[in-house]
């Protein structure tokens, strides 16, 4: 009998303590994004604080609604105790997200939580402080890339404002692990990861063989720590990028033969490192397409990806055509555009890429480039735009006929719903997360 109590008591004593530490047990806010399809920063209410704003969703019904802090079980928190406050929205991959900011909660403790930059789980808005402060990641890349880049094997990478490129591991996001990817002193302008894990990076400008200031001075740091100097002898390096097919190419030129340009790849295997020449061109529309684009952050040519291909798109110069690269024959195709303007918003479907570009709206085929106009020159100047993989298209825009700033949406035959006009408020950044 004393024993069967001494186990009773035993048992009793488990279950206590464990309910005793599940009450004690810190339980952290979310976001309410699980029913989003959209995320939207709009401009600051406080115009001294335009570089980030509040944070809203277009959720699945087509709702326009403010994202808050929520309890893990859907109830309601004080909104005097919270602040959301959203510079930049990175779509890391299908199940994470981070935000950039600044972010306050109390937890189930009572202890005010704050953060600057944020992991986000898509599926429940689950936070998990990402480290750094709000200027760690920097948000800015070349036309059409996203900030960081992905390795096939679940890795993300991303430069800071100093040039540092880091490598990070979220498979646990409870214990995020950032390493420094490149050797110290090492810094890089700009960089790609090919699907390897092997980072291609600008390092400088040099004179080079044609003695120019835009020759770029390129490494590739190895999977197995080695770098690489990549050059060719007797010709320039230009632009670089990472093909659909995972790999590294890159331009090179010399002014002796009349600007021609080449089209290199690299390939690595066992941390060797050979150069293939993929593509010459076959004529001076080519020379002209191939040899003249470039890439920075905020001009030059824009970068869209096929199944198939790689497509760049002129928003510069006007003079010179757009052109796909077609990685299996490695043969260029020249794209007759309208002109587009420097700063054009442009997305991208599986079939379809879209501009908009001063007051137009063009719907662009991935087939043969051919193209047509979903909005009447003069009724809509758009700000911010994203598409569905199913050509729906959500975008924030001044509507001119009452100069108001609304956010709509375009199904896939190009009927155009207003979802919001009561803000009056112009998105700065908008992700589909779908």
């Amino acid at each position: 009998m004393k024993k069967h109590f001494l186990v009773i008591l035993t048992i009793s004593l488990i279950i206590f303590g464990c309910e005793k530490r599940d009450t004690n047990e810190k339980e952290v806010p979310v976001l309410d994004i699980a029913n989003a399809k959209s995320l939207i920063v709009l401009e600051s209410y406080n115009k001294s604080t335009s570089s980030s704003g509040p944070l809203y969703k277009i959720t699945l019904d087509g709702s326009f609604e403010e994202v808050k802090f929520i309890n893990p079980n859907d109830s309601d928190i004080d909104e005097g105790k919270t602040e959301v406050s959203v510079k930049s929205i990175l779509n890391v991959n299908s199940d994470f997200l981070i935000l950039t900011g600044s972010f306050s909660v109390w937890d189930s403790m009572g202890n005010k939580q704050s953060y600057n930059t944020l992991l986000v789980r898509k599926s429940d808005g689950a936070i998990f402080d990402f480290g750094g402060d709000d200027n760690d990641i920097d948000c800015t890349s070349l036309l059409g890339d996203k900030p960081f880049q992905l390795d096939n094997f679940g890795n993300f990478y991303y430069s800071n404002h100093s040039g540092m490129v880091f490598k990070v591991d979220i498979s646990n996001p409870e214990a995020i692990v950032k390493s420094e990817y490149l050797p110290t002193g090492q810094k890089a302008d700009c960089f790609g990861i090919e699907s390897q894990g092997n980072c291609i990076y600008k390092y400088g400008e040099s004179s080079g063989i044609t003695h120019s200031n835009a020759t770029s001075n390129l490494r590739v740091k190895k999977t197995d720590g080695g770098i690489f100097e990549v050059n060719i002898s007797g010709r320039d390096n230009k632009e670089f990028w990472i093909g659909n097919n995972g790999k590294i190419y890159f331009t090179t030129y010399t002014w002796s033969n009349g600007y021609k340009p080449l089209i290199n790849s690299l390939n690595i295997d066992n941390g060797n490192v050979s150069i293939d020449t993929v593509w010459t061109s076959s004529s001076s529309d080519e020379d002209d397409a191939v040899g003249s684009f470039f890439r920075t952050q905020y001009q030059g040519s824009y970068l869209l990806r096929t199944n198939k291909s790689v497509v760049f798109i002129d928003t510069y110069f006007n003079r010179i055509k757009s052109f796909e690269l077609f990685e299996s024959s490695n043969t260029v195709r020249l794209i007759d555009l309208p002109p587009i303007e420097q700063g054009a918003i442009i997305v991208n479907s599986d079939l379809y890429y879209y501009i908009a570009t001063g007051t137009d709206l063009y719907k662009v085929s991935f087939s043969d480039h051919s193209y047509s106009k979903l909005l009447n020159t003069g009724e809509y100047e758009v700000y911010a735009m994203t598409v569905s993989s199913d050509d729906v298209i959500q975008l924030s825009a001044l509507r001119f006929s009452d100069g108001k700033k609304v956010f709509c949406q375009i199904d896939e035959k190009g009927n155009l719903t207003t979802i919001d006009e009561e803000q009056d408020k112009k998105g700065i950044v908008m992700e589909r997360l779908d």
